[in-house]
């Protein structure tokens, strides 16, 4: 998991070719793909991908790939996510959407990624927020 979050892609290589589990979750319930959006190597990611990680998987928060992605402002792994079909209205345990997460960071890229994508401008969270 930590190799995934530095973007450490020679050593994930390696643990996947020896047999690594890509969809084993650590006791947050992140997965390596969790933690390759959260450290922003797409590179990486699009390997976790190819290897057949799970990109729909939550963690105990509810979090999912995409969420991390958009929260953390990587652009390009937001587009894979959604090319490759990833829920881009998902809704998290307090009720926030991937374009939630991108609106509360401030990453107006991925805003207007997520609108073109088709996600739903008018859903609120679970206080009542909109986007």
């Amino acid at each position: 998991m930590a190799a995934c979050e530095k973007g450490h892609l020679s050593i994930v290589r390696f643990l996947i070719k020896n047999g690594a589990d890509i969809n084993r979750s650590d006791k947050d319930g992140y997965t390596a793909i969790h933690w390759s959006c959260v450290g922003g190597d797409i590179r990486l990611v699009r390997l976790l991908i190819d290897e057949g990680c799970n990109i729909h998987t939550s963690n105990n928060n509810g979090h999912t790939p995409l969420m991390l992605a958009c929260g953390n402002g990587h652009l390009e792994i937001v587009q894979l996510l959604i090319e490759r079909r990833t829920d881009n209205n998902f809704i998290e345990q307090d009720g926030q959407t991937p374009l939630h997460w991108a609106c509360v960071c401030g990453n107006i890229h991925i805003v207007h990624l997520l609108i073109n994508e088709g996600c739903d401008i008018h859903k609120p969270n679970t206080n009542g927020k909109h986007h």
